[in-house]
């Protein structure tokens, strides 16, 4: 899905971590998820299902890879 983060990427995530306003954003791509994985529960048609298993999972990986960055450097 994503690509892996270069260690510059992580180190903006980590330094994002505490902002304010990242973690609105952030928030808001939660919410989202949320949205798309109710809006999937209800579509029948087997492409918008993809499509929105597709979002969850590009999402999810987001807001996975900007939680553990600090993790991530640390490690490397």
């Amino acid at each position: 899905m994503l690509a892996h983060p270069t260690k510059r990427v992580l180190q903006a995530f980590a330094t994002l971590d505490n902002d304010a306003d990242f973690q609105e954003i952030l928030s808001w791509l939660q919410d989202c998820k949320d949205q798309v994985s109710t809006d999937g529960f209800y579509v029948k048609d087997e492409y918008q299902a993809r499509w929105h298993q597709g979002a969850g999972q590009v999402i999810t990986e987001f807001l996975e890879k900007a939680r553990t960055a600090r993790d991530s450097l640390r490690k490397s």
